[in-house]
């Protein structure tokens, strides 16, 4: 076989590459001579009478999913107002991010359904550690998603309770009677061992009602 440039023909020559490869004896393939690190290794191999050594570096790159362009109707939406919806919130961060909502649900740990529910008004429901997840991914503070009574719940609902009560000067059973609700699921109030629900906090602790 003759004398072959290999700068001239590169198709050539990845080709003997390879075929030299599968061929080249097994005490002459490169072999790590030494480990310097987790990345950088130092590789030897004999032929014949000559040893030759090169360096191996291992570069490691983290895999990133793109970001979906901004929408073009997401240009034109206004921010949200303070007393917005939570639904209006999302989709308006989520718009200004350009993520889709199987993104903001597949970081968020929730099924995309589930999700596509969060941006509907009649959505009631919305548990504080998915929020928080979502507001990490949106890089929002938590505080601009939320409406009036996941920052209650947010801010601590029995410290609030007890801060309450004690400002009116009354103890555990007496707080409940005023309130008209048993001894018990007040306890539960404070101690966090029950979430007051929405309704009930509509009733008891909105701003209207304090």
């Amino acid at each position: 076989r003759g004398k072959m440039y290999r700068k001239c023909y590169p198709i050539t020559a990845a080709y003997l590459d390879v075929e030299v490869a599968q061929h080249t004896p097994a005490n002459e393939k490169w072999r790590i001579f030494r480990t310097l690190g987790d990345d950088l290794h130092i590789l030897t191999r004999h032929i014949s009478q000559d040893v030759s050594f090169a360096p191996l570096y291992i570069h490691r790159f983290s895999l990133r999913i793109p970001q979906q362009p901004i929408p073009e109707e997401s240009v034109s939406l206004p921010p949200p107002e303070p007393d917005a919806s939570i639904a209006d919130k999302l989709r308006f961060y989520r718009c200004r991010k350009g993520l889709s909502q199987k993104r903001i649900a597949a970081y968020a740990g929730i099924h995309y359904t589930t999700y596509s529910r969060y941006e509907n008004p009649a959505q009631k429901s919305y548990p504080l550690p998915v929020m928080r997840k979502i507001a990490e991914l949106l890089e929002v503070p938590l505080t601009s998603l939320l409406d009036d009574y996941l920052l209650f719940l947010s801010r601590g609902q029995g410290k609030q309770i007890r801060e309450l009560r004690k400002g009116l000067s009354l103890t555990q059973k007496e707080y409940a009677d005023k309130l008209g609700i048993s001894l018990y699921t007040l306890k539960n109030w404070e101690q966090e061992t029950v979430y007051i629900s929405r309704a009930n906090w509509r009733v008891y602790f909105s701003t209207d009602c304090i």
